[in-house]
């Protein structure tokens, strides 16, 4: 749909052109990992147990969709091709999606088990790892402030991304392109740290607890 016709089309017809493209589901897991990681990461700091659980797994769940989708999307084509050759594995192997993916897929394995522990002395020793989700936290925030802005507002109002656009949708719009524009370098930088410091450490105290 060029951008013409989409202006001219209802409010209804924008949204249904929206949530049938298939990154509006890379959006919905996001959204899913960002809210859940949030409500499981403000449990864990006040000490409250009720459905923490749930939340660590679903916010996974949620990971595991959108990077899937990424993934998908980047190598199935070569797949289909029947190219897939020792360069191609080391390609997807060194993919960051890739190994975020696999990781998720880990800590959501992990977070089944912990449900399964809840009447065992073991759900209080292998508690999940609460540090893990930060960092897909910290991604989802600047992924879903960036379709938002790119997607989701113009679809309800086609004229935000215009810079003399004076409406709500527009200044929204700029916002979010502001915060993006002066956080992004520093909280990629703190991701760094988070998964060399924190997780590194966590990771190597479980090992040898």
């Amino acid at each position: 749909m060029s951008s013409q016709n989409y202006t001219q089309h209802s409010l209804s017809h924008r949204i249904q052109f929206l949530v049938k493209h298939p990154q509006f589901v890379w959006f919905i897991g996001h959204t899913v990992l960002l809210l859940f990681s949030i409500r499981y990461l403000l449990s864990y700091i006040t000490f409250s147990s009720v459905h923490h659980l749930f939340c660590y797994r679903t916010a996974f769940m949620g990971a595991i969709l959108t990077y899937g989708i990424v993934v998908y999307k980047t190598y199935a084509r070569i797949s289909s091709q029947g190219k897939i050759d020792f360069s191609i594995l080391m390609r997807i192997w060194m993919d960051e999606n890739v190994q975020y993916l696999c990781i998720s897929q880990f800590y959501t394995i992990k977070g089944f088990l912990l449900m399964f522990k809840v009447l065992a002395i073991m759900w209080f020793v292998s508690r999940p790892i609460a540090v893990s989700l930060i960092p897909y936290t910290i991604f989802s925030l600047f992924h879903f402030l960036t379709y938002f802005r790119s997607n989701i507002l113009p679809t309800l109002n086609p004229n935000a991304l215009k810079s003399d656009e004076k409406s709500l949708e527009a200044s929204v719009c700029r916002h979010i392109q502001h915060l993006v524009k002066i956080y992004y370098e520093s909280a990629m930088k703190l991701v760094s740290k988070v998964e060399v410091i924190l997780i590194g450490t966590r990771v190597l105290i479980g090992a040898f607890a």
